[in-house]
């Protein structure tokens, strides 16, 4: 309430398989949802509990490779635009690819402006992204206690300010704010592509999260297997997207199947034949390479 205190809205009947309490602008609604899955999903937010430990340290070596890591922003938005580029082909959607490119540019210019309080035309349209939920953020599942501690260290680093660890911090955050640009950008290029298109805002934000790994999107045991395997979700994800616009299965038209053989002919067969010309330019050194370094890098020889 307005004094900080915690007030309970608990009505005499609920029923705890299909009945939820929903605040509208600050006024308590009791819910019924018929689909159990659904209830399911909407009662648990989709994320399990992780392992403490376990998933303290995987957040600490996920936040090292990723957001504040100074070199991320580069090679995830080669993967995001490339995956971006190739999954609006596949899902007959190319002249949104082509859009969507030619966004990119503008879409960053206007998140950067965004975050720095500016305005404009691009600011506009990031706002309204945010606002309709594309932006990629972090659910974490926690305790009442678990936030309550963490406020309270918050309110501790905040009266013992310190000068290195407020010089770490700024930095981290300077790193991380350009991550988000690159992250971003990609989704927010997508969304008004489809925008011009003619797709409606809730639409056209659901395809710009997914169009690539939806890190919010996690199973009902999302959290405990994380908590074991780094990147486990956005390995499951990345795999499950490239298989679906790769492998034909029951329901796909034959001009769907053959788009799917082509795209998969095309990447082995380039593959196949970068490789066959590396050796063929220099044998003994391509052999030492690891089968690491051969399956997983484009290698291109310079000099």
């Amino acid at each position: 309430d307005e004094n900080g205190d915690i007030n309970y809205f608990e009505p005499k009947s609920i029923n705890p398989t299909k009945e939820m309490i929903v605040f509208f602008k600050g006024k308590a609604k009791k819910i019924v949802i018929n689909d159990p899955l659904l209830y399911d999903n909407l009662n648990n937010i989709g994320a399990g509990k992780g392992i403490k430990f376990l998933s303290t340290m995987n957040n600490l070596m996920r936040n090292a490779y990723t957001t504040v890591s100074p070199t991320f922003w580069l090679t995830n938005f080669q993967r995001d635009a490339g995956m971006n580029f190739l999954i609006n082909v596949m899902e007959d959607r190319p002249d949104i690819a082509v859009k969507t490119a030619k966004n990119i540019g503008p879409a960053k210019v206007g998140i950067t402006k965004a975050l720095a309080g500016g305005k404009g035309k691009w600011v506009d349209i990031y706002n309204d992204f945010v606002e309709q939920g594309g932006k990629m953020g972090w659910i974490e599942s926690q305790t009442l206690e678990e936030r309550k501690a963490n406020l309270e260290n918050r309110i501790k680093s905040m009266q013992n300010p310190s000068q290195l660890k407020e010089g770490f911090k700024f930095i981290a955050d300077t790193i991380e704010g350009i991550n988000t640009v690159f992250e971003s950008s990609t989704r927010l290029a997508t969304y008004k592509a489809l925008l011009d298109s003619g797709y409606s805002k809730k639409r056209a934000s659901q395809i710009a999260k997914n169009i690539t790994v939806n890190f919010n999107k996690k199973g009902a045991k999302g959290g405990f297997f994380n908590s074991f395997w780094l990147f486990w979700n956005a390995g499951i994800q990345g795999n499950f997207n490239s298989a679906k616009n790769s492998v034909p299965i029951k329901g796909d038209s034959s001009k769907r199947k053959l788009k799917k053989l082509a795209f998969v002919s095309s990447l082995m067969g380039t593959g196949y034949i970068v490789a066959k010309m590396m050796r063929a330019d220099d044998e003994e050194q391509y052999d030492r390479m690891s089968d690491y370094q051969r399956f997983t890098k484009l290698m291109i020889p310079y000099g």
